[in-house]
C-alpha cells in the first residue's frame, strides 16, 4: 500500500481527531466552572458528555479499521494516537483556557466562552464532515453513518451555543443602552458644556 494513499490519510485523520477529542474532554470541566449563565453551563456539560462519546466512537472506528493489536487494545491505541497530535485543537484550547484569567465581567466572559467554544465546534464540524466523506469513498458505510451522526451532534451543539450567545448579547446590550440613557456619554457631556459656554456672553 502506498504511504500517501487515501486510506492511510483517513486513518491518520481518525487518530488526529481522537487526540483532539481527548484534549477537549480534559479542558471542558474548567470551562464549565468558569461559566456564569446556567444555560451555558448546561450546554457545556452536555458537550462534555458528547465529547466523551465521540472519543469512544473514534476508538471503535480505529479498532474496526484494524489499527489495534488484539489483546492490547488500550495501550496500542494510546501509542498510535500519541503519534498523531492535533496541533489545531491544542491552539484553540489554549486560547479557550486563557479566558477566565482575562479579567472579564461574568456576562462578557460567558460571551467569550461561547465564541471560543463555537470556534472549536466549527473545527470539529469540518473534521467530521471530511472524515465522513473519506469513509464513504472507501466503502465504510457503517463508519460513515456514525461519522454523520457525530457531525449532526456537533452542528446541534453549535446551534445551541448560537442561541444562548444571542440571548446573552441582547441582554448585555439592552443593559448598556439603558445605562447610556441614564448616564450621558463623555461626548454628550462635552457638547453640553460647549453649549453652556457659548451662551455666556463676555462682560462689556
Amino acid at each position: 500500500m502506498e504511504r500517501d494513499s487515501l486510506r492511510d490519510f483517513y486513518i491518520g485523520e481518525l487518530k488526529t481527531s481522537h487526540h483532539a477529542e481527548t484534549q477537549l474532554v480534559s479542558a471542558l470541566p474548567a470551562m464549565i466552572g468558569a461559566a456564569s449563565a446556567d444555560e451555558l453551563r448546561r450546554a457545556l456539560e452536555c458537550d462534555l458528555e458528547q465529547t466523551k462519546d465521540h472519543a469512544t466512537r473514534l476508538e471503535m472506528m480505529l479498532d474496526a479499521a484494524g489499527e489495534e493489536t488484539p489483546g492490547n487494545k488500550g495501550a496500542q491505541l494510546e501509542e498510535q494516537t500519541r503519534a498523531k497530535k492535533c496541533a489545531g485543537m491544542q491552539a484553540l484550547i489554549a486560547e479557550f483556557q486563557a479566558l477566565p484569567e482575562a479579567g472579564l465581567s461574568p456576562d462578557i466572559l460567558d460571551l467569550a466562552l461561547i465564541a471560543y467554544a463555537q470556534r472549536i465546534e466549527h473545527y470539529e464540524i469540518a473534521m467530521y464532515g471530511t472524515l465522513r466523506d473519506y469513509a464513504n469513498a472507501l466503502g465504510h458505510s457503517d463508519t460513515a453513518s456514525q461519522l454523520q451522526s457525530t457531525l449532526e451532534e456537533e452542528q446541534n451543539s453549535d446551534r445551541q451555543l448560537t442561541s444562548i450567545g444571542q440571548a446573552i448579547t441582547v441582554r448585555v446590550a439592552s443593559r448598556e443602552i439603558a445605562n447610556e440613557k441614564i448616564q450621558p456619554s463623555f461626548a454628550e457631556e462635552t457638547r453640553t458644556t460647549e453649549t453652556r459656554t457659548t451662551k455666556i456672553k463676555p462682560a462689556a
